[in-house]
């Protein structure tokens, strides 16, 4: 028998029987509990509904025979208090209730006494429609009101002489009676009951005959509405009763649930063993041969006729052709990562080719191109000198105008003096030095800038750091540079954040490698510097021009550009790396990393 077919057969009857074993458990369990959960739930309905009756009893029995009685008629029409005092308060405690009123036949108030605690109950809240409706059905009536001290429960009836028993004449008057459901009433109930019983505000929920909702310690929940003058309900009664019969029930269960249990781990046993036998021991077997390459695991299977034995013989053929192709695979391997390692160092060796002929190209242009203009500049200066001199006292336009075209010569003149820095290739005084030293003396060279009053600097540059090989001079201009754009990239103020570390550089990138044109080689350790500004930022279309010389975001009147193609020009001379990150609205980061000083 093929195991396609071996599975099928296992798979069916495990899921048939296992289906088949929940589902009639499930049913037998679940009609178990509905019987016996509406059986409890009827026997306990039947108890609360005589204990409400018993306990309204006094309540009827007081609006019953005081409304039938001919003082009562003419009280209605007299309204004389001392017979009230005398016959209708002393029923109060003969009752156990804890109001009365009377009104007479056209539902105007006459009397009313109640012992409820705080303000006392002058009136029914009814208005003369509603009590008329009370009564066009039926000489009783029965329900809820929410007054100042709780729920009260009220019973009514016409007011008719002593001999009209069936009350068949016209009402002379309607007398009401009530008592309060509080605390001590509630308490009495749920004691009577055998469980806890609240009375909660009824928001309009559809009432449920019945609740199914059985706790896990064999509780019912009950529900009843007590309804107002409008027969709507008005206040929800709810108690939670423990019922022996549901806990009993509860106690079986476990029992039951055991033995469906051990049925269905039996069976599990089963199939498990059978899988075991038919599929796990054979893959076993063929996954020992693929991770070890031992053939001796499937020797057994490869005589097997059915998947597993054809998988066997494949396996074997297939090792047959594993070294041959291992070999060529690793070979071929080895020949592209050559080619691709190769096509990188020539797309970098290009790049920074490229680079460095703009650079010199620029370099030279620049050279020229300042000693050129700096000649015309100087004889424009002492131009102005003299027309200084000779502009009258009273020629304010024509100073202001000299003024301006000396600050253009000036600029012009600095422009130049960083165009011949650029093309400067001067020899570096490299010495060691310690960067928390350089960094802050580059710090007080420019203390005195107006905009750093709106700007706090955070300097955590640590003086334990490894002295670095550099020229202290050309690095404090590098700083500058940077401390300088900082600060002019945040004029609404801002922070700046200083950090200098030691670190192994184990990451690849531009400058750092194992190529021949690599500053830094792989595992070098390094002093690193990083400048974190919260200005504005660059746009992400600028990073890739913002070390070209004369390319600057800052406007016309802004700088000359040259700042960064400079330091990085100084960096490069001193073996060392700039590297720049921005976003725009967050802020500039510039990395600095600086050789170690072997000395």
């Amino acid at each position: 028998m093929r195991i396609q077919t071996k599975l099928l057969i296992l798979t069916i009857i495990s899921l048939c029987f296992f289906v088949v074993t929940f589902l009639l458990f499930m049913r037998l369990e679940e009609s178990r509990l509905n019987t016996t959960l509406q059986q409890a739930e009827k026997e306990e309905y039947v108890i609360l509904d005589k204990l409400l009756n018993l306990k309204g009893l006094s309540l009827l029995t007081l609006a019953n025979d005081y409304s039938y009685w001919d003082e009562m008629v003419s009280f209605v029409s007299t309204k004389d208090k001392k017979w009230a005092k005398a016959n209708m308060e002393t029923a109060l405690v003969t009752f156990q209730v804890n109001a009365e009123w009377v009104y007479d036949i056209d539902f105007n108030f006459v009397y009313a006494f109640s012992d409820t605690a705080g303000k006392k109950l002058e009136k029914l809240p009814l208005s003369k429609d509603d009590m008329r409706k009370l009564f066009s059905q039926s000489r009783f009536c029965n329900f809820f009101i929410n007054t100042p001290s709780g729920l009260m429960e009220i019973r009514g009836a016409t007011v008719h002489p002593t001999l009209d028993v069936k009350r068949l004449t016209i009402p002379q008057g309607y007398f009401f009676v009530g008592r309060l459901w509080d605390k001590e009433f509630l308490s009495e109930l749920s004691d009577l009951m055998g469980g806890s019983l609240t009375l909660l505000p009824y928001f309009g929920e559809k009432l449920k005959a019945s609740s199914k909702i059985v706790s896990e310690k064999g509780v019912l929940h009950l529900s009843r509405a007590l309804n107002d003058f409008n027969d709507q309900p008005l206040m929800m009664i709810n108690i939670s009763i423990e019922s022996e019969t549901v806990q009993t029930l509860k106690r079986a269960s476990p029992k039951i649930i055991f033995t469906i249990t051990s049925i269905i781990i039996f069976a599990f046993l089963i199939m498990i063993f059978l899988l075991n036998h038919w599929v796990n021991i054979p893959l076993q077997q063929i996954a020992k041969t693929l991770s070890t390459g031992e053939l001796s695991h499937i020797r057994l299977l490869e005589k097997d006729r059915a998947e597993f034995g054809d998988i066997s013989r494949l396996i074997v053929g297939f090792f047959n052709q594993k070294e041959a192709l291992v070999k060529e695979i690793s070979e071929r391997k080895k020949v592209q990562e050559e080619i691709n390692k190769a096509n990188v160092q020539l797309t970098e060796a290009q790049d920074q080719l490229i680079q460095a002929e703009k650079l010199n190209a620029v370099g030279q242009l620049a050279s020229g191109v300042a000693h050129e203009v700096r000649n015309p500049l100087g004889i424009i200066v002492q131009g102005v000198n003299f027309l200084e001199k000779k502009v009258p006292v009273d020629g304010k336009d024509i100073a202001e105008v000299l003024a301006m075209i000396k600050d253009s010569v000036k600029r012009a003149d600095a422009i130049v003096a960083s165009l011949l820095d650029f093309s400067r290739a001067a020899n570096l005084g490299l010495q060691p030095e310690n960067i928390d030293s350089i960094i802050s003396d580059s710090l007080n060279l420019i203390k005195n800038q107006p905009e750093l009053k709106a700007i706090a600097i955070d300097n955590q540059v640590p003086s334990g750091l490894a002295k670095v090989l550099v020229d202290k001079n050309k690095l404090e201009q590098v700083f500058i540079n940077i401390l300088l754009n900082a600060i002019q990239a945040m004029p609404n103020g801002g922070k700046l954040v200083i950090r200098g570390y030691e670190k192994q550089l184990n990451e690849i990138r531009h400058g750092i490698g194992n190529r021949e044109n690599d500053h830094f080689k792989l595992g070098e350790k390094a002093v690193v510097v990083e400048f974190e500004d919260t200005g504005v930022g660059i746009p992400e279309e600028y990073l890739d021009r913002v070390f070209d010389p004369f390319f600057t975001t800052k406007g016309p009147r802004g700088g000359s550009g040259l700042g960064l193609s400079v330091s990085r020009n100084i960096m490069h001379r001193h073996k060392g790396l700039i590297y720049l990150s921005s976003q725009p609205g967050k802020g500039t980061i510039i990395t600095i990393i600086l050789k170690l000083s072997k000395r």
